[in-house]
């Protein structure tokens, strides 16, 4: 084996997750008054990530959806990836602020549970 097929396989066989697009299942939350960085969330910006996957202040957009979020925030469903194993799946989990259940319940409705992402690392 030469250089370049040891390259070639490395490419092959590892994920990277700061690669264009990562599917990640997509999930809402609410009620909350402060993030885990202490920010206060912001309903369509703030996102919850397990922060040694995504550090926090990097930039997720989900082109789906059509919009951009900060990771603020974190938590022990987003971490264990509970959302994504439950279907079967380990997929990292990304977890939206919404301003009330009824804007979390719309936006399941409309779109899927599993989406591309991309990641834009601090």
């Amino acid at each position: 084996m030469n250089a370049k097929t040891l390259i070639l396989i490395f490419t092959l066989f590892c994920s990277n997750l700061f690669a264009s697009n990562t599917v990640a299942r997509v999930t809402y939350y609410w009620g909350c008054k402060n993030t885990s960085t202490g920010n206060r969330p912001v309903s369509g910006k703030t996102i919850a990530v397990d922060p040694k996957i995504i550090p926090y202040g990097s930039k997720i957009i989900i082109p789906q959806m059509g919009k951009t979020f900060i990771a603020h925030d974190t938590g022990s469903a987003v971490k264990s990836r509970l959302a994504s194993r439950k279907h079967g799946r380990n997929n990292i989990v990304v977890d939206i602020f919404c301003q009330s259940e009824a804007q979390a319940r719309q936006y399941i409705k409309k779109y899927p549970m599993f989406m591309p992402i991309k990641i834009i690392k601090k």
